[in-house]
């Protein structure tokens, strides 16, 4: 069985992988890639294996080594919006009151806010409809 394998270096630009260079050796592609992606040139750096076989003239490919700089950042904002929601939940959690309450019961303090609440909206009330009445007293002496 006589196999040739190669290792194609392929950036990612604008839209597309391109072949950057070819190699026989597997270590130098991979090493060539890793430098290319601590370079941050390109949006993605990967390494692809190729193997054909001269008995059947098949080739087959994998991916050996896949640096994509939008899904490093993709990743590293999702881990950072769980640690916020990780952090919001505990926040909610310890704000909650230990009181059980029963239904239609308020808790303590409420009463008074309600109460000043209800003063008011007939306070209101009550001044809106004598000044009304002023008006309406006034247009009638006009008349």
């Amino acid at each position: 069985m006589n196999k040739l394998t190669s290792f194609e270096l392929q950036t990612y630009r604008a839209g597309t992988w391109k072949i950057d260079s070819i190699y026989d050796d597997r270590d130098l592609a991979l090493f060539e890639a890793k430098r290319l992606a601590e370079s941050r040139r390109h949006s993605g750096v990967r390494v692809v294996q190729e193997d054909f076989d001269e008995q059947t003239s098949e080739t087959s490919t994998r991916v050996l080594y896949r640096s994509n700089m939008a899904s490093d950042a993709n990743t590293q904002v999702i881990e950072k919006r769980k640690e916020v929601r990780r952090d919001a939940n505990q926040a909610r959690t310890k704000k909650k009151p230990d009181i059980e309450l029963r239904p239609g019961k308020r808790p303590q303090g409420e009463d008074s806010t309600f109460s000043l609440g209800i003063i008011l909206t007939g306070g209101s009330i009550l001044l809106f409809g004598i000044a009304a009445m002023l008006a309406l007293r006034y247009v009638a002496t006009m008349l």
